[in-house]
């Protein structure tokens, strides 16, 4: 068992975020060495509080996960392939919007720049400017939207898994 982490050496605001996106307190006292009281009272004295959102966005997602996973067990080896496959292809989607986030902010802090330094004069240049800014919102943040449908074909099961715009 790993020791205990120095409560000097503890990074609230890394564990508040973890906390903020859904982690469970079993998995950040697992990830930051934390004692079960420790991190009990910390939420409660802090008052961290996902929003309703939040909370329902992780049932949600909770609950879409045990039917993905009931319905694998159930599945083929072909249906499995395909639901890995689709699993997979989500997981880099994520990843791409994640490094088209990091440059769109890297943009938009050059074209908020032009802005201050009088770059942008016109009403053309300046209506330019912020339908780049728009541009690059809808890149970075394409709503991504999962869907689980299910079908039942006789014993067979499928799963549809697609990005929504």
């Amino acid at each position: 068992m790993r020791a205990m982490m120095a409560k000097a050496n503890i990074n609230w605001q890394d564990i508040r975020n973890d906390y903020e996106r859904g982690m469970s307190q079993a998995e950040l006292r697992k990830k930051y060495s934390l004692s079960p009281s420790t991190l009990a009272t910390k939420i409660k004295r802090d008052g961290w509080e996902l929003s309703q959102e939040q909370s329902t966005n992780i049932k949600a997602f909770g609950d879409s996960l045990a039917k993905i996973s009931q319905n694998y067990s159930q599945a083929t080896q072909s249906q499995k392939a395909e639901i890995i496959n689709r699993i997979n292809t989500i997981i880099d989607d994520s990843e791409i919007m994640a490094s088209n986030r990091h440059l769109a902010k890297r943009f938009q802090a050059r074209i908020l720049d032009g802005f201050n330094d009088g770059m942008f004069e016109s009403s053309k240049d300046i209506k330019a400017g912020t339908s780049a800014l728009k541009d690059l919102e809808y890149i970075a943040n394409p709503k991504p939207s999962v869907e689980v449908n299910q079908s039942q074909s006789q014993a067979n099961t499928l799963i549809k898994i697609e990005f929504v715009e």
